[in-house]
């Protein structure tokens, strides 16, 4: 018997070898060893806001398996099979889109570029904000809740909020409108464009376009107010709103309300008319010294002063890692204005320092902070505007030496003498927990892409910041090391996210989703 299982033992593993060593070998398949690559990578470095996640998906559903390819003419097929479709008639149905009711989520913000504190409440709980495409949002409890007031039929792509902070002016707000920079998932490619600059002059409430600024045709980019940047207001002229936007690549004034204006720095050096969605930037002192910042696409480009604002000076500084090709510029004052930071997108950081605010303009000497900025390694612990995307420069209002730098996340510059001994912390954005091991996780309670601030009118510890996630705040921005600053979401019926996709519904019980 035990002779008979050895010999059955012995036939069976000679059965099994010969199966194996006989069987075709199948080649292996290239795009699921490359999928298979690509997610332990991505399983390594972390896979939230990764960059080529979305193209892999659409290679993954387009691609010819035959040739690993998306066909050319895949777009033109679409249209042509489209055409072919049923028509179902929706009837009565495609005259209610217009007619939306809010389905959540009720406490997830978008990307804020407009944000400023109503300096009328001495609390500081006042406040006004704008999403790229949701309009503008007021809360009169510091964030907690916020009502939209902005109206259904105005342009709701807000890029800046400023109030006009003179004596008995302070109901009077404009909003500038025009996003460039990829409205949702298209990127670039979906622009949102302005038409013109909004006012209100009822504290926020109510908002009217000025007619005035209203250039050109609304579906092409062909007036100043397509694509604003930033407007700022002069406190120290009492007898005129003077205010000056950044607008379509210049820098533009009017001196009443805008139903006038000039263009009084211009992009380029043989034209006033000359357009670019290359943003500029321009802050006013409390004494009405200008100074500007214009992206070097232009001919006039770089850093400029004034102290009338018709006549500007070039004092624009070296800039040591970008050279002429600086990209865009954002400027920060500090409350003192004796100093004035500017940041470009390639990561230039330069201040411009003086004896007293007077002098700033005429007789500033510039340092090289740029080796101060954040170098940490690594795909986001290291300073980056994302091609000037996400940029800003702020000085703490009552501390010439803590600078706010924000980009894809947000840092504070304890700042020293020289770049050598100026310090950095990571302060939002991304987590610096996580930065080696998983780099795109988010920093708690904070989001990544940074976009504008608001400090506190009395407490200078306090700040809120608005990013690619709505708004968040903390109450100690000097808290020392690395993720040690506490953020509270401010987002409660802030409803600013982006629509990404549409879809009717196939019976009318309703009509749309978005």
């Amino acid at each position: 018997m035990n002779h008979r299982y050895a010999l059955l033992g012995a036939l069976s593993f000679v059965l099994v070898a010969l199966t194996w060593a006989l069987w075709p070998v199948q080649p292996s398949d290239p795009i699921a060893e490359m999928y298979k690559a690509q997610r332990e990578e991505r399983a390594s470095i972390g896979s939230e806001d990764d960059p080529e996640a979305r193209a892999l998906w659409e290679w993954m559903r387009l691609h010819d398996p035959a040739t690993g390819e998306i066909p050319s003419t895949i777009y033109q097929q679409e249209i042509a099979f489209a055409q072919g479709l049923p028509v179902r008639d929706h009837g009565s149905g495609k005259q209610r889109v217009s007619m939306w009711t809010q389905r959540g989520p009720f406490n997830v913000g978008g990307r804020t570029r407009g944000l400023v504190r109503d300096v009328s409440d001495v609390t500081g709980n006042t406040l006004l904000a704008g999403g790229i495409s949701g309009g503008v949002y007021r809360s009169t409890d510091g964030g907690a809740s916020w009502t939209f007031v902005f109206g259904n039929t105005n342009r709701p792509s807000i890029t800046d909020i400023v109030q006009d902070t003179r004596a008995g002016q302070t109901a009077n707000f404009y909003a500038a409108v025009g996003e460039f920079s990829g409205n949702s998932s298209g990127g670039p490619g979906a622009p949102y464009r302005g038409h013109g600059l909004y006012r209100s002059t009822d504290g926020g409430l109510s908002w009217a376009v000025i007619a005035s600024t209203q250039i050109g045709s609304q579906e092409a980019f062909d007036g100043f107010f397509d694509y604003t940047s930033e407007v700022v207001i002069d406190p120290s002229n009492l007898a005129q709103q003077e205010v000056y936007a950044a607008a379509g690549g210049n820098i533009l004034r009017s001196t009443d309300g805008f139903a006038t204006f000039s263009n009084v720095l211009s992009r380029s050096t043989t034209s006033t008319g000359s357009l670019s969605t290359g943003a500029a930037d321009v802050l006013v002192t409390s004494t009405g010294t200008l100074f500007a910042g214009l992206h070097s696409s232009g001919t006039q480009r770089g850093v400029f002063c004034s102290t009338d604002g018709t006549t500007w000076t070039d004092v624009s500084p070296t800039f040591p890692l970008s050279g002429t090709n600086f990209g865009r510029l954002e400027l920060g004052i500090s409350g003192d204005e004796t100093q004035l930071w500017v940041v470009s997108q390639n990561g230039d950081l330069l201040r411009r320092s003086a004896a007293n605010a007077a002098t700033l303009c005429s007789g500033g000497t510039w340092t090289d902070f740029s080796a101060a900025r954040p170098q940490r390694g690594g795909s986001t612990g290291t300073y980056n505007t994302q091609g000037g995307y996400d940029m800003y420069v702020t000085v703490q209002p009552t501390n010439n030496n803590v600078v706010i730098l924000g980009g894809v996340s947000l840092w504070r510059l304890d700042v020293g003498a020289d770049a050598a001994s100026t310090t950095n912390t990571w302060i939002g954005g991304y987590n610096p927990a996580t930065a080696s091991t998983n780099p795109f996780a988010k920093y708690p309670v904070h989001h990544p892409d940074q976009h504008s601030f608001a400090w506190h009118p009395t407490n200078p510890n306090e700040f809120i910041s608005g990013d690619d996630g709505g708004i968040q705040r903390t109450d100690n921005v000097n808290a020392v090391g690395d993720g040690s600053v506490v953020w509270t979401d401010l987002n409660n019926g802030y409803y600013t996210t982006q629509f990404y996709k549409t879809c009717l519904n196939p019976d009318d019980t309703d009509d749309a989703v978005a």
